[in-house]
């Protein structure tokens, strides 16, 4: 996994979780090229439990703030990332549940 990321990158944490009871606490410290400064040196991750839940989520908390990445759909389901007014990064996530049905051929 490492090799698909540039050399300054291949260090760092992708992903991390950390699990307590219903709390679930997930961080990555991939900041980009820039020095990590206060706000850019850790990202948190909110899995939501719908879609409406992401996409309500996502545009409340990029009001006044960057939009890096629009909740999008990628093979588990969707995901995006932001920085909010604040300068904290956030990451959304949200699993859709596939059958196994939809996945094969008719």
């Amino acid at each position: 996994m490492a090799a698909r990321f540039p050399e300054f990158m291949q260090s760092r944490i992708l992903h991390s979780t950390l699990i307590h009871g219903d709390l679930i606490i997930m961080a990555s410290d991939l900041s980009g090229e820039k020095e990590m400064v206060q706000g850019n040196s850790v990202s948190l991750s909110l899995t939501c439990d719908n879609e409406a839940q992401t996409f309500q989520y996502f545009e409340s908390l990029s009001e006044g703030g960057e939009v890096a990445h629009p909740i999008h759909e990628f093979f588990a389901g969707l995901m995006g990332n932001l920085v909010d007014k604040y300068g904290v990064k956030w990451m959304f996530y949200f699993e859709k549940q596939t059958l196994m049905s939809e996945l094969l051929p008719g």
